[in-house]
């Protein structure tokens, strides 16, 4: 594969020269005959290639011809560029006048001394393609046909994606084992956490089951959090943590700290079930494990929660887990047919017997590998009988062993339609392994490196996408994510495929960690962690030939420097605030990443790269402007900046007229920052967001964007600023937004603080042809009296309506076009129809003078009688938010799975939402509906499948419902928060088996939780109990903690007369991992047996009745000096109590201690035993005036964190340095120090 990866490599850069060398010759003046005499050395060098592919791979004679050829090849072609660059600047010098008159032929230096340079690089060239073709025919290459065709359209076939039914494909081939890992990672356990490992040998399926298993609906539903991790070679905690915490939260992270990430990522899972899959582990260390299980018990020291891993070794998968492990069997050879004929044929419909006998065949080679499966129906794709019948043939000569991917690779590569295709696949070895390869990124990385040429009215990013596709319908690119409106954004490539491309690819690409440069080898695209420039010819031979440099840390002016042939800068995430002005030099540029950099500025010499086709500063929050001359880029295609309404746009951007991307625009008053700028962008496309619409005076003015003429643009957001003083009387929005109206190409539309009535366009968009619109959202339309009708589109998914404050009705207007004319013109008489029929997800929220939402009902024009249509048929998300007057609504909702309400007066709505059609709710929120006194029957009676209901701030709720038995079978999580009229609480609360998380929380007049019967065993299933800040509960009833053997966590708090608490019970909570009882002032039974809770990780503990003396609250923690794994511990006390628990001493390995309220007057030299201790903290000790002595403070080599709150002696100690009695000198090398909530500088 190498071999053949140089061939292409040498084809396609000499074909590119050819097409070069023909448009540079009329550019030129002086040096005319040199380049034509390279324009016809290049068609016999093109017939000596076509030779050079015939000799066989291994030799050698050949292999350094082509490595000659390659690198004389790209000094040529840097040359015509740096032609090309001269040709673009006298363009941009014109255009700008800023000379009278203009050399025909000029530089930024002398014009004499310029043409002198190029025309000695030109005849060099010259003389060296003479002796690589004299050199050619000295070991007997010859002249061979014509030259081939261009290496981009060669035969490229239609790249439109199926890759469903490819899925299904595998994932019926191990949906057993799937399910038997489902089952295994759904069953209660007591670890903390569990792991299961899946193993064996590459391309047997390990992380394809994993993704099964993970996308799961089971799984779904029973983990809260599901996180995917690729780990890797290298197996780093602080790493693999942030990977978690990125996956959690959906965006990159810059915190270094361990500490820091461990805080954090416990702030996201900390009483949360979560799944964990760790692929492609290697690491057999027993330490460095240990080590990451530590850290994800300090962050939840629940049980239930599971890691799955996958691996190639058997070792690994020994030291992950003591459970059995699942080692992956080969697939029988049908299996392997049905995933070969889904990759091979539409659909995996075989056309014909004689190709399925073929394919039988060659899926029988395949070993029981599903990868090789996949691999080889990609090869197969799209072609004849003929065709297989050579590739079965080809298949004899792969020796089906150890090298059986790498020959499989090498068959596929050389099946790739062109020779472009092939670059642009061997180009993405430059992307670490495991990581996503986005794909918006790489086929912007392939056009700067010049591998994709338009054609036939195909522009290179169309090309980059369709090769993009055939690279995933080879199975060379996998693991795709999409967006909620399908479309492929990213994707992986297979960790074997990784491997043997990088292998092959070794002579072209680099991956390396810290390195002198003088260490790196001669390549043409290279990825550095960071390097030690030390200028020196050898070097800049080498550098010379660096096209794409990837780098995370930099010696600014000397790498740019050395690297002057650049067509790719990225430094994405690298630590660097400043581009310095030594960026201009590198002419030959194409594409710059500063994305996630903190860098604030754009040199000014930024703006002569006129070879840029792509600047990303995506998530650059510190750069607030562009320079104003970035309109000379005229090569700019893509530009993604960091989004602020109150950055000011470049200059006369309008003449960017090549410009694809441009993600937002600000408009201005200011001449050149207008919004007639956007004219002359015809080449728009993608996303964009228009923003300060304010500034838009007329509809003749914002015609003049030509929105309407921009087929390409699929996104459109049109804002006004919030808290403009507008002119009511003279309100032009309406016209405004009228001249904007947009292509019917358009997906996604929001409309946001637009403050007039709608436009026509808006109004009737549904019978418009806007019918790919997926998404709609009208945001702060505070003036608009009627919402638009959208019912009629047939593929609107997301619809949000929020901020309508003029409208009181939604009625028949919502549903369909009210214009009778209209339909019987077009012969929409709506009876009978479906409206929405595609909307999944549907918001209304914010809109304070709502009366009534009504059931969709249509006139007929026939019968003038109302019928009743189908409606909202797959909505399975509502969300009704803030509409406090809404007193009605439909009931035509019969998939609804989420139902959300909130910030209503009326109980009404939802009693209409909940009537006897509705049957599949999943999800229920509801919040603040002040009217509210019960739950509707119907809602908890009819929907079985109910998992979640969370009650909250419904002040007039007085019961929950008679019987929750209905709700038993599925029921996992019930929140009842600040329902202050609730009194009670229905003894069918026990029968919810499959209940896991209670909270009851802010409930005053809560007397006591419902008595169970002797022979009911309640909470079964139940992990988690939350009992808070209930004032009027004064008995929480016995027995109700006999059955709960699976409560990991209990937390009783705040509840100001509670005196009674079953804490005898507690002992018997064996898979307690986090208990809190505290802060219940007048408790006055006390908790025995804590050392019996060996799983104990979290403890919060008192204060508890002021007549508790400290010998009984110290007695009540018995044995706690046993739970080592106890990590974190708060204690409350009272004033009068003069010293501290004495079990605390034998805590050595807790990491966090917060004391409360105690009236000790100085620290015990015990503290000495806190080696462990990371974060300590003290609030409320009005008695506390010294810290243990300075070398027992010594002692605590792990403590980072010191708080001390309304300690006032303590605090002000602490603050003075110079006193004799200061307690500074002791905490000095603590790094973080808060006193009364302010940090303590050093």
């Amino acid at each position: 594969m190498a071999e053949v990866l140089l061939s292409a490599s040498v084809d396609f850069i000499i074909h590119k020269l050819a097409s070069v060398a023909n448009e540079n010759i009329s550019l030129l003046s002086g040096f005319n005959d040199d380049l034509q005499r390279l324009g016809r050395s290049i068609p016999i060098i093109q017939s000596l290639l076509l030779d050079s592919e015939r000799q066989p791979p291994e030799k050698e004679a050949t292999k350094h011809w082509l490595k000659k050829l390659e690198e004389i090849a790209y000094d040529a072609d840097t040359v015509l560029d740096e032609l090309n660059y001269e040709n673009l600047r006298r363009r941009i010098e014109v255009r700008n006048q800023l000379k009278g008159t203009v050399r025909y032929f000029f530089s930024l230096s002398n014009p004499i001394i310029f043409r002198f340079k190029m025309a000695r690089k030109v005849k060099n060239i010259n003389l060296n393609l003479n002796l690589i073709n004299d050199e050619a025919n000295q070991f007997g290459l010859n002249r061979l046909g014509s030259a081939h065709t261009s290496p981009s359209v060669s035969r490229v076939p239609s790249s439109r994606l199926e890759t469903d039914s490819i899925s299904d494909a595998n994932v019926r081939a191990r949906q057993n084992e799937a399910l038997e890992v489902v089952r295994v990672v759904t069953r209660p356990t007591n670890e903390v956490p569990s792991t299961y490992a899946i193993v064996g040998m590459a391309g047997i399926g390990k992380t394809t089951l994993a993704r099964l298993i993970y996308n799961d609906s089971i799984i779904e539903s029973h983990f809260d959090s599901r996180i995917w991790v690729f780990v890797g070679e290298n197996f780093d905690v602080s790493r693999i943590l942030c990977l978690i915490l990125e996956s959690l939260t959906e965006k990159k992270n810059e915190v270094q700290s361990r500490d820091a990430l461990i805080k954090m990522v416990k702030r996201e899972l900390q009483v949360k079930r979560y799944l964990l899959v760790l692929d492609d582990v290697w690491n057999e260390s027993p330490s460095l494990w240990d080590d990451f299980i530590a850290s994800l018990i300090g962050i939840n020291p629940m049980s239930g929660n599971w890691i799955i891993v996958t691996t190639r070794s058997q070792q690994v998968a020994s030291l992950v887990t003591s459970h059995p492990c699942l080692a992956l069997e080969k697939l029988s050879d049908d299996d392997c047919w049905s995933i070969l004929r889904y990759k091979a044929c539409a659909n995996g419909v075989v056309p014909s017997k004689e190709m399925e006998t073929i394919g039988k065949k060659v899926a029988q080679k395949c070993q029981g590998l599903p990868f090789a499966a996949s691999l080889v129906g990609g090869i197969l794709r799209g072609k004849g009988v003929e065709e297989w019948h050579s590739i079965q043939e080809s298949f004899s000569n792969v020796v089906f062993e150890e090298n059986m991917t790498s020959q499989l690779l090498g068959l596929s590569f050389n099946q790739l339609p062109s020779t472009s295709l092939k670059k642009c696949f061997a180009y993405c070895s430059i992307f670490a392994k495991g990581s996503e390869i986005e794909r918006e990124q790489v086929v912007q990385l392939w056009m700067a490196e010049g591998y994709l040429e338009p054609n036939k009215g195909t522009d290179m990013e169309e090309m980059g996408n369709k090769f993009f596709n055939l690279l995933l319908k080879s199975s060379l690119f996998q693991d795709v994510k999409k967006d909620v409106y399908d479309n492929v954004t990213c994707c992986k490539m297979h960790d074997l495929v990784h491997e043997v491309l990088c292998k092959a690819s070794s002579s072209e690409t680099k991956r390396m960690d810290k390195t002198a440069l003088d260490d790196i080898p001669q390549v043409h695209h290279l990825a550095l962690n960071s390097c030690k420039v030390e200028r020196s010819k050898t070097i800049e031979e080498k550098a010379k030939y660096v096209r794409t440099l990837f780098l995370k840390d930099m010696a600014y002016d000397k790498t740019f420097q050395v690297f002057r042939s650049l067509h790719v800068l990225n430094l994405d995430g690298a630590v660097i605030e400043a581009l310095p002005i030594s960026i201009g030099v590198l002419l030959h540029l194409r594409l710059v990443d500063v994305s996630h950099t903190k860098v604030k500025t754009l040199p000014d010499s930024v703006c002569k790269l006129y070879n840029l086709q792509t600047l990303r500063t995506t998530g650059c929050d510190s750069l607030k402007r562009l320079p104003n001359k970035i309109r000379n880029l005229i090569s700019l295609r893509h530009l993604h900046y960091y989004k602020d309404e109150k950055v000011k746009m470049p200059l006369q951007i309008g003449k960017l007229t090549s410009l694809r991307t441009l993600e937002f625009f600000n408009v201005s008053p200011e001449m050149g920052r207008g919004i007639e700028e956007l004219g002359s962008l015809k080449n728009l496309g993608g996303k964009l967001e228009i923003r300060n619409l304010e500034h838009v005076n007329s509809k003749e003015e914002a015609e003049r964007a030509d929105l309407s003429g921009k087929r390409n643009i699929r996104e459109l957001e049109f804002l006004w600023k919030w808290n403009y003083d507008w002119d009511f009387d003279n309100n032009i929005g309406g016209d405004v937004l009228e001249g904007l109206q947009p292509h019917p190409n358009l997906k996604i539309l929001t409309v946001k603080d637009f403050m007039d009535e709608f436009p026509p366009w808006v109004r009737r968009i549904a019978s418009l042809g806007f019918d790919n619109v997926v998404q709609i959202k009208f945001l702060g339309c505070k003036r608009c009296r009627e919402i638009p009708s959208l019912g009629q589109l047939p593929n609107l998914q997301y619809l949000e309506l929020n901020g309508f404050d003029s409208v009181t009705h939604i009625g028949p207007s919502f549903y369909f076009t009210n214009n009778h004319s209209e339909s019987n013109s077009s012969g929409n008489d709506y009876h009978g129809r479906t409206l929405y029929p595609a909307l999944k997800s549907l918001t209304i929220e914010d809109m304070p003078n709502l009366l009534e939402w009504m059931e969709a009902r249509v006139m007929s024009t026939v019968t003038a009688a109302d019928f009743q249509v189908a409606v909202f048929p797959n909505l399975k998300e509502l969300t009704i938010n803030r509409c406090p007057q809404l007193n009605s609504a439909p009931s035509h909702f019969p998939r609804l799975k989420q139902l959300s309400m909130s910030n209503i007066e009326s109980g009404l709505p939802l009693g209409r939402i909940c009537r006897n059609m509705l049957t599949t709710l999943k999800d229920v929120e509801i919040r603040l509906v002040h009217e509210l006194t019960s739950i509707p029957h119907q809602m908890l009676y009819n929907n079985r499948s109910l998992t979640s209901l969370t009650i909250s701030s419904c002040h007039s709720l007085e019961h929950i419902a008679e019987n929750l038995s209905c709700c038993s079978p599925c029921l996992r999580k019930l929140e009842i928060i600040n329902c202050e009229k609730l009194t009670m609480l229905p003894e069918s609360l026990y029968s919810l088996q499959s209940l896991e998380n209670l909270m009851i929380s802010q409930c005053p007049n809560l007397t006591s939780l419902p008595s169970i019967h002797e022979e009911v065993e309640a909470f079964t299933s139940l992990r988690s109990l939350n009992i808070l800040h209930c004032d009027g509960l004064t008995v929480v009833q016995s027995k109700i903690l006999c059955h709960c053997k699976n409560l990991e966590y209990l937390e009783v708090s705040q509840c100001a007369n509670l005196i009674s608490f079953p804490v005898e019970e507690l002992q018997q909570l064996g898979c307690l991992t986090i208990l809190g009882i505290y802060r219940c002032p007048r408790l006055t039974s006390l908790p025995k047996g804590l050392g019996c809770l060996t799983k104990l990780r979290e403890l919060w503990y008192g204060p508890f009745s002021d007549g508790v003396e400290f010998d009984a609250f110290q007695a009540s923690l018995h044995g706690l000096e046993q739970l080592q794994s106890l990590y974190y511990v708060e204690l409350c006390g009272w004033l009068h109590w003069n010293s501290l628990p004495y079990q605390l001493q034998h805590l050595t390995a807790m990491k966090e201690l917060y004391i409360l309220g105690f009236g000790v007057e100085a620290l015990p030299d015990w503290f000495r035993y806190f080696r462990s201790l990371v974060y300590i903290g003290f609030f409320n000790c009005q008695k506390l005036q010294q810290l243990p002595p300075k070398e027992v403070m010594q002692c605590l080599t792990h403590l980072v964190d010191l708080t001390i709150d309304d300690c006032p002696l303590l605090g002000e100690r602490c603050t003075r340095r110079s006193t004799t009695d200061s307690e500074f000198y002791k905490i000095s090398n603590i790094e973080r120090i808060y006193i009364n909530q302010k940090k303590l500088e050093h």
